[in-house]
């Protein structure tokens, strides 16, 4: 969809948000302003909060005051050097590819942030399948490490590519998730109970799956270990 509106376009710039977002008033106005007196600006990202606060733990938004992610719920590109790079990468099945996007964009002239151009993200109740399905997330971790192993290795440190799926998104992802959504355990525990559930058979699924992702993985070494030398 987002590859088709950038077809469709016929601006100068390109602004992105999602389905579930609403701009603050002046959105399109801050971003025009941003980009008129700095002809080189390739992009910029702004904050995204949440209004009204989360009731559940099963309730998904965005909260990002200070950006980093470039998320295409607040993000603007010149449209040029985005048609340049062939837009968004289709090969990621659940995200990943608005962060991949930034890092090809940033190659052809600066990003910035712009604390302006705010997007309300309200909260939006998942279902306990839902949460569930995350443990299939791992995939795009495989293929933005095929699209930029150099910015996928030093994002983690070094750390290989079955880290990033096992320990960073699988264990430490879930403790994170956990702690972040804690506060529900004295407003609404029955809820939190269930979300820590629904997250234990994701990770469980996850583990089930090593096989599978093990080879996988070692693929995708070893495409990107050929496409280097």
């Amino acid at each position: 969809a987002r590859n088709r509106g950038l077809a469709e376009s016929t601006g100068n710039v390109v602004a992105f948000t999602d389905s579930d977002c609403a701009p603050d008033p002046g959105w399109v106005e801050a971003i025009a302003a941003a980009f008129a007196p700095d002809p080189a600006l390739v992009g910029l990202e702004g904050p995204t909060y949440t209004s009204p606060p989360a009731r559940s733990p099963f309730d998904h938004f965005q909260d990002l005051p200070e950006g980093g992610f470039w998320a295409t719920c607040n993000v603007a590109y010149r449209r040029a050097p985005l048609v340049d790079l062939g837009g968004f990468d289709p090969r990621f099945p659940y995200g990943h590819e608005d962060t991949e996007l930034a890092i090809r964009a940033r190659r052809l002239g600066p990003l910035r942030f712009e604390p302006a151009m705010r997007v309300n993200h309200p909260p939006v109740r998942r279902a306990f399948g839902r949460v569930v399905r995350t443990w299939r997330h791992w995939i795009d971790d495989v293929v933005l490490y095929e699209c930029q192993p150099d910015a996928f290795r030093s994002g983690l440190g070094g750390h290989s590519l079955l880290y990033a799926i096992f320990v960073e998104r699988g264990v430490l992802g879930a403790f994170r998730d956990l702690r972040k959504k804690a506060r529900f355990l004295r407003t609404a525990p029955g809820a939190f109970l269930a979300y820590a559930a629904a997250i234990a058979v994701s990770r469980v699924r996850l583990l089930l799956a090593a096989p599978h992702i093990v080879a996988r993985t070692r693929e995708a070494v070893r495409h990107s270990s050929g496409s280097r030398s």
